[in-house]
């Protein structure tokens, strides 16, 4: 059973991390010329600080469901000037939010990175309809939410194991993301 908790834990996380990372400008183009396709661009740099800091929540933020109809795209400004220049990007991390091939909104620099996450929910939802029904569906398992006769001591030590599982579990997931490069 736990193994089949293992591997739904690498699915789940594997799967809905969409986050494309440009490779070429030509791939940018089309990706902004598809109609009702709202897309977020991050332009960051791997010696940006602030940049490693928004990494992880961007890609949180891009797997929830309620985003799944806008398309994730990082850009290392270190590759592709061009883009930068006709964006006027002049500072990282830049967030573009982009409809119908027009920019409705762009953020720069980092405010702090313990609300990013809030910060960039509200703003894609500030500029972007999203369509409920086209979200993934997830599943979500919290352990507060175990409703058993069990004896209250018994469910903080439940509580507590899957606490350390699923700590285990991201730590784990983590490291096999870094090796593969994800």
């Amino acid at each position: 059973m736990w193994l089949l908790l293992f591997f739904a834990l690498c699915h789940y996380t594997f799967a809905y991390t969409k986050v494309i990372k440009i490779t070429s400008e030509q791939t940018f183009n089309k990706l902004v010329q598809e109609k009702d396709k709202p897309i977020v661009v991050e332009f960051s740099a791997n010696w940006c600080g602030s940049c490693t800091q928004v990494k992880e929540p961007f890609e949180e933020v891009s797997s929830e469901s309620e985003f799944a109809m806008i398309t994730f795209v990082y850009i290392d400004i270190d590759h592709f000037p061009i883009l930068c220049k006709e964006h006027c990007i002049d500072g990282v991390p830049t967030f573009l939010y982009l409809e119908n091939g027009k920019q409705k909104e762009k953020d720069v620099g980092l405010q702090n990175k313990h609300t990013f996450k809030d910060h960039l929910r509200g703003t894609l939802r500030k500029n972007f309809t999203l369509n409920k029904s086209k979200s993934l569906p997830r599943v979500v398992l919290l352990p507060s939410d175990y409703d058993s006769p069990m004896p209250k001591k018994n469910q903080v030590a439940y509580t507590d194991i899957i606490t350390s599982i699923n700590n285990a579990a991201t730590a784990f997931i983590s490291n096999i993301k870094e090796w593969f490069g994800c």
